[in-house]
């Protein structure tokens, strides 16, 4: 499955005019990078965001929340 190019359109639109933000294609989605690191992305329907731990703890108590989970290993660090 591709990943959802209008959400990647509209992340683009508010990222995209901060410097030092650039896109690289991968886990067979759309990720967008702050100073080389991943900072959203797209994979599927689903917006990707690298979170600190408390604010992932944090987010993690909505329903809506999930952790990354590609091919059935969920992604807990990207280095």
């Amino acid at each position: 499955m591709a990943f959802c190019k209008s959400l990647a359109a509209r992340i683009r639109h508010i990222l995209t005019s901060k410097s030092a933000i650039t896109e690289k294609k991968l886990f067979g989605g759309l990720c967008l990078l702050l100073n080389g690191k991943m900072l959203v992305g797209v994979w599927k329907d689903s917006l990707m965001a690298r979170l600190g731990p408390d604010q992932g703890d944090k987010a993690l108590q909505q329903s809506h929340v999930k952790k990354l989970d590609i091919a059935g290993k969920q992604l807990e660090k990207l280095a």
